[in-house]
């Protein structure tokens, strides 16, 4: 069941153009990876660049090694 929040944003996102949501979609996508870096660098400090880089990838595609 979707509350009256869902409801309404999805109204809105469906008066915008496909270039605006796709920046949006962007946008939030650019974000998670933000928090996620941020999370990985506090849970994992001593990793290269790389290492982190990797679990960031891990963690964005849902990978399970």
């Amino acid at each position: 069941m979707k509350t009256d929040g869902a409801i309404k944003q999805i109204e809105i996102y469906r008066r915008m153009d496909g270039t605006e949501r796709l920046r949006i979609g962007c946008e939030l996508y650019d974000l998670a990876k933000e928090i996620i870096t941020s999370s990985v660098r506090r849970m994992f400090p001593n990793l290269t660049e790389q290492e982190r880089q990797e679990k960031v990838k891990e963690r964005m595609t849902y990978d399970t090694k």
